[in-house]
């Protein structure tokens, strides 16, 4: 038996009351399309609709395929699937008398309505949140590992078989399912093209066969989540996300998973790589937790700065252009021409006169500050001495660093860096401030076209929206007039139904009774038949030719007259009532009957006659034919009744269809003027672009002139500056520290020469 057209189902789906055997669903409403029809769902086994009942929604899958297994299937997964109780699961049942058309039941699958986003809407309303992604890659991983562990697989994971319902992965679709109790059977389907692997057979069918599909989408997910403009350039959305079924046929010429191989991202190019050596080496394919293992492996042997520089989270966009500030030429230390370097130290300075003279003073008058001192306490004149002399020498010392010409020709060249660090930051704010310019000016242009296109985005959506509004509040109005119809179709069907059913039904009953009458008649025919046999078998044997113990023939003639003249008329209870018969002979005439009588039954027919049964057929066929003929008048006056109350209806229909494609064409020839006129606005609107563009890049020309004059400018002061650090360098030794080391020994050996 075939699986009904799509057309049939919607036909039968209009009447749920009248086609459905569940309850719960001959109380539903269809979803309907504007034109007021059931809204059908289409997969490649099954066709989906929306059935709007009192306590919940349901899915109903029609199915378009037939498979001979399909009851047991569905059954083993039904039974699995509430065992396991997965949260990523959708409850069904599957009806096997489910909807009836043209007098035929067929089975169906009662679903679980999930309002939710497929996968593949969801991904791209989120691209520019890579957190949200990696969630969602995150809770990828957990759901292919509980499938897994769990012993089953989906068989067909892939964008439309993929609901997200707040923030929760769903599955839906589970024509391709495997459980355990289907083990060593066939898949009747490989799944989606662009997410099963090339070498996937109906053969394959274990719990296994979803690790495939589940690395295409978990590095779909990882690699938009690093980079969202991938979603764009390779056209995903449409029937696949990010690779395709040539990407996995020809991985080396692919141009995706050579650029995944390639990314700046180190977790997305480990796992493109290890994809691709995966994809080669054929089936079966590694579990998931390999590719996280990959990715962890590698990072950990490439160094921990990469857990630094991982893109964890999108960089902030940047409000304003970022701006490079010119930098110090590095290159100018190997081009500088330096000359031979001359260390310079305090070992060819001298202690000068006037030093040695300040501090051969010191001791004396450290004496004296004693003598002065005397009855102050000891600890602190000594401490207020040894404190007077040390400030006293650090002055001294530090008068005589700074008269020191080495420590002279040192600050020279400082301060001659100091001048030389000025001017190259100086010429670096007018660098900064040119391009600060430039980004300044082509972020103003950019403002201005992009507030431009919004604005006639924003006044094209108004126009739509406004025309669409207008034709909704019609086609509602439309909807309700055609709901109207289909409900007073319905009503004037089954009222002319009942009507002519209660007429039919009589014209069964009689037919019924009348088939009773003629078994109950050819029933007799056989016990009448066989009476008869043995009746004329006992008449046929006369009592004066018997032979009988004790009845002679003046007996006989006695019984004659009486009226017992054959075997038929012999009755016990009859001949005690005659005289001269005595019970000894009366049991003999009784003898004499039973051994004929048995002699009859043994030689009665079995069959009734064939001829009295044509007979009795041939009466009740007369009555049969009228009552049958009767209800078959009573069936054409329906069905002219029904498709004469259909064509009245399905004219108003077509009325009402007509008007509302007359308000689609209407609404799109105005949405088609909207967009022409949006297009030459645009096309205005570039032309604008273009020409402030064409005057950005010429003062574009002159700020870079300018800023390649202050980069030249620049050179010098640089190169000055690297001279300038080349040679202080001769002057590392040269310190206020070092020349206290180096002349309080000399100066305690000149005192000490003095003292002595």
């Amino acid at each position: 038996m075939n699986c009904p057209t799509a057309q049939e189902y919607n036909e039968a789906i209009q009447n749920p009351q009248l086609n459905f055997a569940d309850p719960e669903l001959r109380q539903g409403q269809p979803e309907l399309t504007p034109l007021g029809l059931p809204r059908p769902r289409s997969g490649n086994f099954a066709t989906v609709y929306k059935l709007r009942c009192q306590q919940r929604d349901w899915a109903v899958r029609c199915f378009t395929h037939k498979f001979d297994d399909q009851q047991l299937r569905y059954a083993a997964i039904s039974q699995q699937l509430a065992r396991l109780n997965l949260p990523y699961m959708v409850g069904f049942s599957y009806l096997p008398q489910g909807i009836r058309i043209a007098g035929q039941w067929f089975p169906i699958l009662k679903m679980e309505w999930v309002e939710g986003e497929l996968l593949d809407k969801y991904i791209a309303r989120h691209l520019q949140n890579s957190q949200i992604l990696l969630q969602l890659a995150e809770r990828w991983v957990n759901l292919l590992q509980s499938l897994e562990q769990a012993g089953i697989a989906h068989g067909d994971l892939q964008h439309g078989n993929l609901m997200i319902v707040n923030g929760e992965l769903r599955l839906i679709d589970y024509d391709g399912m495997f459980v355990p109790a289907l083990a060593g059977r066939s898949s009747h389907e490989v799944g989606h093209q662009h997410y099963q692997h090339p070498q996937r057979t109906g053969a394959d069918f274990h719990p296994q066969i979803d690790r495939f599909s589940g690395w295409v989408i978990y590095l779909a997910l990882l690699a938009l989540s690093a980079e969202p403009a991938l979603w764009n350039q390779t056209y995903s959305g449409d029937d696949f996300i990010l690779l395709q079924k040539s990407d996995f046929t020809d991985p080396h010429n692919s141009v995706v998973l050579k650029q995944l191989s390639q990314h700046a991202d180190p977790r997305v190019q480990i796992l493109a790589e290890t994809f691709v050596h995966a994809l080669l080496a054929g089936l079966p394919f590694p579990p998931i937790e390999q590719a996280l293992q990959a990715i962890q492996g590698r990072l950990r042997s490439q160094g921990d700065w990469l857990k630094d520089h991982l893109p964890t989270e999108p960089a902030p966009i940047p409000t304003a252009p970022e701006v490079e500030t010119a930098k110090p030429e590095t290159w100018l230390q190997d081009y500088v021409q330096h000359s031979p370097l001359e260390t310079y130290d305090f070992q060819q300075a001298k202690i000068s006169k006037i030093m040695r003279g300040i501090l051969s003073v010191l001791p004396i008058a450290s004496i004296l500050g004693m003598v002065g001192g005397w009855g102050i306490s000891s600890k602190i004149l000594l401490y207020g001495s040894s404190l007077s002399g040390l400030c006293s020498l650090l002055i001294i010392g530090g008068y005589a660093y700074y008269r020191n010409s080495s420590v002279a020709e040192k600050w020279k060249l400082l301060k001659q860096r100091r001048a030389a660090f000025r001017e190259i930051l100086n010429l670096e704010r007018q660098i900064a401030q040119l391009q600060k310019q430039k980004h300044l000016q082509l972020r103003k242009i950019q403002r201005k076209h992009d507030k431009a296109q919004q604005q006639l985005h924003q006044q094209e959506q108004r126009e739509r929206v406004q025309i669409e509004q207008q034709l909704q509040h019609k086609l509602s109005a439309l909807n309700h007039e055609l709901n109207k119809l289909i409900v007073e179709e319905n009503a004037a069907l089954r009222q002319l139904t009942q009507q002519f059913n209660e007429q039919i039904l009589s014209v069964n009953q009689q037919l019924h009774e009348l088939t009773q009458q003629e078994q109950q008649a050819v029933n007799t025919l056989l016990p009448s038949l066989q009476q008869r046999f043995i009746q004329n078998f006992l008449s046929a044997h006369y009592l004066n030719e018997a032979e009988i113990d004790g009845i002679g023939e003046k007996l006989k003639r006695r019984l004659a007259q009486v009226g017992v003249h054959s075997a038929a008329d012999v009755e016990y209870y009859r001949l005690r009532r005659i005289d001269g018969i005595s019970e000894h002979r009366a049991q003999a005439l009784q003898t004499w009957h039973d051994e004929l009588l048995q002699q009859a039954k043994k030689a009665m027919p079995i069959f009734p006659n064939q001829q009295e049964i044509n007979g009795v057929h041939a009466n009740f066929e007369r009555q049969r034919q009228q009552l049958t003929e009767r209800r078959e008048d009573v069936q054409a006056e329906l069905n002219a009744q029904s498709a004469e109350c259909k064509n009245l209806y399905s004219y108003k229909r077509r009325t009402l269809e007509q008007e509302s494609q007359h308000l689609h064409g209407e609404t799109q020839r105005k949405l088609a003027t909207i967009m022409q006129h949006s297009v030459q606005v645009q096309l205005k609107s570039a032309q604008d672009f273009q020409k402030l563009s064409e005057e950005y890049h010429q003062l574009s020309t002159q700020q870079e002139v300018q800023v390649y004059q202050l980069q030249q400018q620049l050179l010098a002061p640089q190169a000055r500056l690297q001279q300038l650090k080349q040679q202080l360098q001769a002057f590392q030794q040269i310190t206020f520290v070092k020349y206290l080391r180096w002349v309080l020994p000399r100066i305690l050996k000149k005192l000490a020469k003095m003292w002595t």
